[in-house]
C-alpha cells in the first residue's frame, strides 16, 4: 500500500512542494503510529478506529490494563500477525506513558517503535 507521509500530525512535502509518499515498511509503521496516537471516536469516518484513551488516562490505571488497550488498538490493523512485545513505562510526574513495541506483520516486516502517549 502507498499513502501520504505524515510527521507530527502534518503532511510532509519535498523541496518542490510535492507531497511525499510512504509504502511497504514505512507505511506499516506509520499506520501503527497513527492508530496509537488517534483517540478512538476522533475520526468521523470510523469512530472505532484508534486507541481508547479512557483506558489509559486517569488515576489507578494499571500497566496490564494499558497494555490491553494498546493491544486492542494494534490489532485493528488486519496486517498485524503477532505482537512480540509491548513495554509500558508510566511517568506519573509528567503524566505520560511511554510505550515500546515490537510487532510482526503478515508481510514479514517487524515493526519496532516507541510512542509517548
Amino acid at each position: 500500500m502507498k499513502t501520504f507521509k505524515i510527521e507530527n500530525g502534518d503532511l510532509v512535502f519535498d523541496g518542490q512542494n510535492n507531497l511525499l509518499m510512504v509504502e511497504e515498511y514505512g507505511e506499516e509503521a506509520q499506520s501503527l503510529e497513527r492508530t496509537l496516537t488517534t483517540s478512538q471516536g476522533e475520526w468521523f469516518l470510523n469512530i472505532l478506529h484508534g486507541l481508547d484513551y479512557s483506558e489509559i488516562q486517569g488515576k489507578d490505571k494499571t500497566k496490564e490494563g494499558i497494555k490491553l488497550a494498546i493491544t486492542e488498538a494494534i490489532y485493528q490493523d488486519d496486517r498485524v500477525k503477532d505482537i512480540e512485545s509491548i513495554d509500558v513505562e508510566i511517568d506519573r510526574s509528567n503524566r505520560s506513558i511511554k510505550v515500546d513495541f515490537k510487532i510482526k506483520m503478515k508481510s514479514g516486516n517487524t515493526i519496532e517503535g516507541s510512542e509517548v502517549l
